[in-house]
C-alpha cells in the first residue's frame, strides 16, 4: 500500500487540512475579494483599455500617404472566421476601427465572413464599411 491507511488519512484531512483551509485560505480569499470590490468601486481597479501597440512608432496608413498607393488595403486579415482570427478582428475593430487603416477580412466562406462582420459592427459601427475578401489557397 503506497499511501496512508484510511483512518490516518481521514484524521489528517479532518484535523489538519480542513482547519487550515477554513482559517487561513478562506479568510485571505474573502479579504482579497473585499479589497478588489472596494478598489473597483473607487475606480482604481478597472480593466485596462486596449492600447495601440504601435503607439510612438511612425506608421504610414494609406489615407496619410502623399503619393497614390497601388494597394487597396493596408492589410488583409486572412482566416478571420477562425478562433484566433475572430479575436484579432475584434481587437483591430476596437482599437483601430476603419479610420486609421484600410483593411479587410478574408476567408474561404462568405457566409461565415458576413457573420464575423456582423459581430464587428456590433462592436464598432464603422465596421459597416469593412470589405470582405473571399479566397482559397486552391484559387489561381
Amino acid at each position: 500500500n503506497d499511501g496512508l491507511s484510511a483512518l490516518p488519512q481521514f484524521l489528517l484531512q479532518s484535523f489538519v487540512i480542513l482547519p487550515l483551509w477554513l482559517f487561513l485560505v478562506v479568510p485571505i480569499m474573502l479579504l482579497y475579494l473585499l479589497v478588489k470590490a472596494l478598489l473597483g468601486f473607487v475606480g482604481l481597479c478597472r480593466p485596462p483599455s486596449p492600447k495601440d501597440p504601435f503607439q510612438g512608432i511612425p506608421t504610414d496608413p494609406a489615407a496619410d500617404r502623399k503619393e497614390p498607393s497601388v494597394r487597396k488595403y493596408d492589410f488583409i486579415l486572412m482566416g478571420a472566421t477562425g478562433f484566433t482570427g475572430k479575436l484579432a478582428a475584434e481587437y483591430i475593430a476596437t482599437v483601430y476601427g476603419t479610420k486609421k487603416y484600410k483593411w479587410a477580412i478574408a476567408g474561404r466562406s462568405e457566409s461565415k465572413l458576413e457573420a464575423v462582420k456582423k459581430a464587428l459592427v456590433a462592436i464598432n459601427e464603422d465596421m459597416k464599411s469593412l470589405d470582405i475578401v473571399v479566397g482559397n489557397s486552391t484559387d489561381y
